[in-house]
Order: structure tokens, then C-alpha cells, then sequence
């Protein structure tokens, strides 16, 4: 596990599925974490600024101890914020009708209010029909320390959530 931590950026410690226990392929779950788990210790051979997440649910004293889930180091917190923001993000955007996606005016129309007939059609023309969107926040970077704009709560778009 050391070997594996060293220089990491991210560590992301997975559940361990109870049923793999049950199979035979972990002797036991003492012996597991004893050899496996994340902990604060472990979590030391890892970059200084390296990050901790965990997609849930926690086995705290398993994979994970609560040392290292709610630790400095830690992002889960944040990832669950995000992960429920994407997945709603997801669902309305499954669920939206052609007919909500349309705009409340034309874009000619749109334009010639502004004074700028087919100024914006061309605008408009030139955005992809799809943009791919940061998994976290933008900004999130060394420079901003370990968090980067995590410690602002923005979330998977890029926005915080007053925006």
C-alpha cells in the first residue's frame, strides 16, 4: 500500500464489498484493513497536498478509518455534494422536453431588440451542441492548495450553489 500511495496526487479508497468476504477472496475484514485500510498513517506516503476521496458507503475501520474520512486531507464530503448535484444534473436534463428547450423568443428576434440583427444567431451558431463539463470545481488546482475552490462549496458545474 505504501508503494502504491507514493507521490499519488488523489487517493480514492473504495468500499470493500462485504460479499467478497463472504467468497473467500479476503480471509478476514480485521486482516484486510490491517493491511489495506486508508488511514492518516498511510495516507502520509501520499504527496503532502494530495487528496482523499471515497464514493460511499464508508466501512469505517475497513477500507477507510474516520482518522483519514475526516481528515484535512479529505474531499468526501464535497464528492457526495457534487456527486448528488451531477445526478440531478443528469435527471432534468434526461427528463427536459423539446419544448422547454426552446428559447421564449427567436434569435432574430432576440438580436433586433438589441439593435444587432444576426449578431447572435452567429454567436449561437458557433457553441457546440455539447460542452464537456469539469467533474470539480473549476480552479481546483495546486495553486489554490489542496482543495483548490473546494473550500468555496462550488459544485460540478463550476457554480456555487447561490449561483
Amino acid at each position: 500500500l505504501e508503494e502504491g500511495l507514493q507521490d499519488a496526487d488523489v487517493v480514492m479508497a473504495l468500499r470493500m464489498q462485504l460479499e467478497r468476504q463472504q467468497h473467500g477472496y479476503v480471509p478476514s475484514l480485521a486482516e484486510y484493513a490491517r493491511h489495506y485500510a486508508v488511514t492518516a498513517r498511510t495516507l502520509a506516503y501520499a504527496r503532502p497536498d494530495a487528496l482523499l476521496l471515497h464514493p460511499g458507503p464508508m466501512n469505517l475501520g475497513v477500507e477507510i478509518t474516520a482518522d483519514a474520512a475526516y481528515g484535512p486531507r479529505s474531499v468526501i464530503q464535497t464528492q457526495v455534494a457534487n456527486g448528488v448535484a451531477v445526478r440531478l444534473a443528469v435527471l432534468l436534463w434526461a427528463l427536459d422536453t423539446d419544448e422547454r428547450r426552446e428559447p421564449p423568443h427567436s434569435l432574430r428576434e432576440f438580436g433586433a431588440e438589441r439593435g444587432n440583427a444576426g449578431a447572435r444567431e452567429r454567436e449561437v451558431a458557433e457553441i457546440p451542441a455539447t460542452r464537456p463539463l469539469p467533474v470539480i470545481a473549476s480552479g481546483a488546482s495546486r495553486s489554490g492548495g489542496p482543495r483548490g475552490d473546494l473550500m468555496n462549496n462550488e459544485i460540478a458545474t463550476g457554480l456555487r450553489p447561490s449561483q
